[in-house]
């Protein structure tokens, strides 16, 4: 069972049938101790609801606080983590941007949502309340919440139509392009990193073959994964296979042991203690807790 950055960081999040969009309620350290850095190919828009944590996008740190609104372009990297004191609860609306494309020909593909897909429009990452289009941002942001949860006749019409008025807004009050403080091959790099990392988290990965993957010395691939992922390469491949157990946790039968082995902790004493680090329970606990997704 392989899992993708985006499976291991939004595993509970799911799409009604021929609908792919979804809004849910995320609590920081209750719901997840920290997303680690990552991307996935859906656009994501946060709502900060109380709280407060440092959000990275493209590696860019933001301070994010109660009526914060983040937006994620697809595949942009992002993590978001709370300091030990502190915690988060925020609206998670996430959806395919095709969603609202046309098959056909149109304006507003190549106008407005190519441009989003490749990077080549300045839409703002952080919307803060001061802003004087705020209030018509959140207003949205909220209207497509309640339309997920209430689920009227006609609701996904009405949710497209706050989509499309949230994306006139964003274009209405566009900035110029501000300079890049990471270059291009920094998130290229990190990227290959977020991917190659979940994706092969239960093999042996060690420094000197990740180093030699991202053509860099050992000290510089050690220097360049702290900066960009703000932990360290042990800690972020740990964390990918700690979510991998907690999925198999909740999501199988399979006894703790075997959970250990297949996500690449072989020693069930060493496993425990991480996990209950992590998660703050042991293993076992946390499956009673969480119950089976089955």
């Amino acid at each position: 069972m392989d899992y993708t950055g985006y499976e291991l960081y939004h595993r509970k999040w799911s799409y009604r049938p021929g609908f792919p969009c979804s809004s849910n309620v995320v609590r920081i350290p209750e719901d997840e101790p920290v997303i680690p850095l990552h991307h996935h190919n859906e656009a994501e828009l946060i709502l900060v609801l109380e709280g407060e944590a440092t959000v990275t996008i493209d590696l860019e740190p933001y301070t994010a606080v109660e009526g914060t609104i983040l937006i994620i372009r697809p595949d942009q990297l992002h993590a978001m983590e709370c300091a030990p004191e502190n915690h988060l609860s925020f609206l998670d609306l996430t959806f395919h941007l095709d969603l609202l494309e046309s098959q056909y020909p149109d304006l507003c593909n190549k106008d407005y949502f190519d441009p989003i897909r490749n990077g080549a429009v300045t839409l703002p990452s952080c919307v803060t309340a001061d802003l004087p289009w705020y209030d018509a941002m959140e207003k949205c942001i909220r209207g497509i919440d309640e339309l997920c949860r209430w689920v009227p006749e006609a609701w996904p019409l009405a949710v497209k139509s706050r989509l499309f008025q949230l994306f006139y807004i964003l274009y209405y009050n566009k900035t110029e392009r501000p300079p890049r403080t990471h270059p291009q091959k920094s998130l290229d790099k990190a990227r290959f990193l977020t991917d190659y990392i979940t994706k092969n988290c239960r093999e042996h990965l060690t420094v000197p073959g990740m180093a030699d993957q991202v053509g860099l010395s050992e000290s510089q691939f050690m220097k360049f994964f702290r900066s960009s992922f703000g932990m360290t390469f042990v800690d972020y491949l740990n964390d990918c296979r700690l979510i991998t157990a907690a999925i198999l946790l909740t999501g199988t039968d399979k006894n703790i042991q075997d959970v250990a082995v297949e996500c690449g902790i072989p020693s069930i004493g060493h496993f425990n203690k991480i996990f209950k680090k992590k998660f703050g329970v042991t293993p076992s606990r946390y499956r009673k807790a969480r119950g089976n997704l089955k």
